[in-house]
């Protein structure tokens, strides 16, 4: 039997449990007190934001505003990437609500996402058209992106050369509402850099009825299929990497280990990855957002879990290690013998025939910009049939036409389509040997020049513009066109005629092609010329012959000399200082109005010549000053003796403005 002091204890337990129990009670009932407070207090700033005129934009300005925002915020190569425009669809939950339903904003697929971010915006795209654009990713990645492949309007695909392959049952589907095609097959060592990738046919399911744009670089199509067809306006094909060095020079090669070196391009770690910065709801995010919007996997995001332990979110854990790319990546080795993985290397035997590339373009007739690099026919590869010669197909929709390739290839195909007179044309034609410089090969270039501006002559539209710059070791380039519109910065249809002259170097190759580049210029001698650049022609010339030059370009307004170009210089003082104060004299340019001289080559003359030559061609401005032939402007090189002249010039009536350039 318990004693009383024991019992008198017990009862103290059993009433101090019961004011435990109370208490506990009573704070529960705090606790909801405060979440009604919570929510009361949730509903009045979700009615507080309702009054901010952010709040209460119509849902198309909304819409419309995060759409420029997401199409200004572009992917970053090589660069972790975090979508800015995210950031806005957090202003409140009233945009947040607007961007989830605009599935336009989630059409803008790239592979670097990852391929969790790539699934969960496939699902935001609803059944919108997709832009996709996929660059060296694992297989899974691009798997997710080109499963709905009736879907995708526009298709950018770079790959590695060795892997492309692999996902050619990809591209081998119809496209209903393929619109732009980019595939490049590209490798970062000069070693493959001339292998071909054949893709498979049916190509497209040999149905793209919506085409219109089509870049291939490095790839094969078959030369027949119906992806070139009436729809497409724009077509370039280039069987060779631009990136590396042209097909005939000298290569420099990598030091390959002579032990088996895995050559890839790429790499399957997803700790390169740009992601994708769709954070959870901060802290003044979730006080904006009403209970209702709170962050979830039906509401939101794929970030609110995706923080992986590197600390990088967004990151796809599962693509680190997959094994199937990781295997296709093994699949090549470098040893002495190599496999190819079905690769041809370039070779005129991969080159559409003539007749092949011209029914290829005469399926094509609403064609706006044709670019063909290396892909021209080979003369020498096949015999062509006075019927192939003697055809021509009617491009009347061509703007520009880029071809690449030998000279006597050009030359080959330009007389073989008929373009109008108003297009662009450039031609960036190799020589075999540098005596064709001044060869057959070169007039019969003259000859097709000649022939274009007649043809511009008679139509009143004179070619206003024509450029000729080497390349490569044995290179030309030449550009002409009646419409100028992306040199020099102009800007718009421009009315002035540009000869423009570019040469680096004064021995070797480069003096054979500045023969050949004033063989051009003497023999075309247009009169419509206004606009005269020599850069850097250096001494491929006497004076005397550029001054025989010169007196024939009587429309003449602008020369501009922008590198060192003596004997151009020298020729221009003689003829003016050959006119005289007579005005029975004819004046020698009588039309010009700019002359700008950025830099001569004072070698060897020292800063002597420098004050000499300046003088004396101030003295002959000033005398055609006196007749009533003022310049515009007058550009001259900063330097000791025109600083010095500076006042003097002012006074002079040699130009309306004096313009003093640092060299």
């Amino acid at each position: 039997m318990a004693s009383p002091r024991e019992e008198t204890r017990r009862d103290e337990k059993l009433d101090a449990n019961l004011a435990l129990d109370a208490i506990e009670k009573e704070r529960q009932q705090i606790q909801d007190e405060l979440h009604i407070l919570d929510a009361k207090r949730y509903a009045l700033r979700a009615r507080l934001n309702g009054r901010i005129t952010i709040c209460t934009l119509p849902v198309e300005v909304v819409a419309e505003i995060l759409t420029l925002l997401a199409a200004a915020d572009f992917v970053r190569p090589l660069r972790k990437r975090k979508l800015g425009w995210i950031l806005a669809t957090h202003v409140c939950w009233y945009w947040r609500s607007v961007a989830l339903n605009t599935p336009r904003l989630w059409t803008n697929l790239d592979a670097r996402l990852g391929l969790r971010w790539t699934k969960e915006m496939l699902v935001r795209t609803s059944n919108n058209p997709l832009t996709v654009d996929i660059s060296h990713r694992p297989y899974e990645v691009v798997k997710a992106l080109c499963e709905p492949f009736s879907r995708i309007k526009s298709l950018t695909f770079t790959h590695d050369k060795f892997q492309m392959p692999k996902w050619m049952s990809f591209l081998s589907v119809p496209a209903p509402l393929l619109e732009s095609l980019e595939l490049e097959a590209a490798h970062q060592e000069y070693e493959f850099s001339d292998l071909l990738l054949p893709l498979p046919a049916p190509f497209l399911g040999n149905s793209a009825p919506r085409l219109r744009s089509i870049y291939l670089q490095c790839v094969i199509v078959p030369w027949g299929s119906p992806i070139f067809s009436e729809t497409v306006t724009y077509c370039r094909i280039s069987l060779h990497d631009p990136t590396e060095p042209e097909i005939g020079e000298p290569r420099e090669l990598p030091d390959f280990p002579t032990d088996e070196y895995s050559h890839t391009g790429f790499s399957d770690d997803e700790s390169d990855v740009p992601v994708l910065n769709d954070d959870a709801d901060d802290e003044q995010t979730q006080q904006n957002a009403p209970p209702a919007l709170e962050a979830g996997p039906g509401n939101d995001h794929v970030n609110d879990d995706t923080e992986d332990e590197d600390g990088e979110d967004g990151n796809d854990g599962e693509d680190d290690n997959d094994e199937e790319g990781t295997d296709a990546m093994m699949a090549f080795q470098w040893s002495s013998g190599h496999s190819t993985h079905g690769l041809v290397h370039w070779s005129p035997s991969e080159l559409p025939s003539r007749s092949e590339l011209l029914d290829m373009l005469a399926r094509m007739p609403m064609l706006k910009t044709l670019q063909l690099d290396h892909a021209i026919p080979s003369v020498s590869a096949e015999a062509v049939s006075a019927a192939s010669w003697a055809r021509k197909v009617a491009l009347s929709h061509l703007t520009m036409l880029k071809l690449q390739g030998t000279v006597e290839d050009c030359l080959a195909l330009v007389p073989s389509l008929d373009i109008p007179y108003t297009a662009y044309l450039s031609l960036r034609c190799y020589f075999e040997d540098a005596d064709d410089f001044m060869g057959d090969p070169i007039h019969r270039l003259v000859n097709l020049l000649l022939e274009r501006n007649q043809l511009c002559e008679t139509k009143k539209r004179p070619t206003r513009s024509l450029h000729l710059r080497p390349c490569g070791s044995q290179g030309l380039t030449i550009i002409t066109s009646a419409h100028l519109t992306d040199t020099f910065n102009r800007g718009g249809d421009s009315t002035d005629y540009i000869f423009n002259l570019e040469l680096h170097q004064d021995d070797g190759a480069e003096w054979d092609r500045a023969l050949a580049m004033t063989e051009i210029m003497s023999r075309l001698a247009l009169s419509s010329c206004k606009r005269l650049v020599i850069a850097a022609y250096g001494k491929s010339l006497s004076p005397e012959e550029w001054l025989d030059i010169l007196r024939t370009q009587t429309q003449i307004e602008e020369v501009h000399v922008t590198v060192a170009a003596m004997a151009f210089t020298e020729a221009l003082a003689d003829g003016l200082e050959g006119q005289s104060t007579d005005s029975d004299t004819p004046l020698f340019l009588p039309n010009l109005k700019i002359l700008a001289i950025r830099k001569l080559d004072f070698s060897e003359q020292k800063t002597r010549g420098d004050e000499l030559f300046w003088k004396r061609l101030l003295v002959v401005l000033e005398k055609r000053g006196k007749r009533g032939a003022m310049l515009d402007t007058l550009n001259l090189p900063l330097s000791k003796a025109n600083t010095s002249n500076v006042a003097k010039l002012k006074r002079r009536k040699i130009a309306k403005q004096v313009i003093l350039c640092p060299c």
